[in-house]
């Protein structure tokens, strides 16, 4: 991408209003488990199955990937946008959409991170493996992200 040069205080000006336009275009960026996405074998809703995986129940333990995503994530996703807005020249929807991405690929690689609390022996036998929060990859597969309202 080639620099531009503007001088001149109304071409600045004139400049400046049509960069602000671009990044007016989106102002929100949301990445997760949307609403309707269900688990294939079980019906179960997957923001529920997130939610009781993230912080646990009464039977089973917290395996917070979420938390940990967001953690890692929030190091770098403010120098990740503005090099990603200056690439997409300003359009903040294509900005957004570029980092939404990686969002999604960051929680999925958290879901698949093997540092949670080991699965209970009981469980392991029903599942035939030790793999924590992977059953179907129904949640996994259900990662997304939307820009915009």
């Amino acid at each position: 991408m080639a620099n531009k040069v503007f001088t001149g205080g109304d071409s600045l000006k004139r400049k400046l209003k049509e960069l602000s336009t671009q990044v007016d275009k989106a102002n929100k960026l949301s990445a997760g488990f949307f609403e309707g996405s269900t688990e294939n074998k079980s019906g179960q809703p997957i923001p529920l199955v997130a939610l009781l995986d993230e912080y646990g129940t009464k039977n089973m333990p917290s395996r917070p990937f979420f938390r940990r995503m967001i953690k890692m994530g929030e190091k770098h996703w403010g120098e990740d946008l503005a090099v990603l807005l200056k690439h997409y020249e300003y359009d903040s929807d294509k900005a957004l959409g570029a980092l939404g991405l990686r969002l999604e690929d960051e929680l999925k690689q958290s879901i698949a991170d093997r540092v949670y609390t080991p699965l209970a022996p009981r469980t392991v036998a029903r599942k035939g493996n030790d793999q924590t929060l992977i059953d179907s990859g129904d949640m996994q597969n259900a990662v997304a992200y939307r820009v915009g309202d």
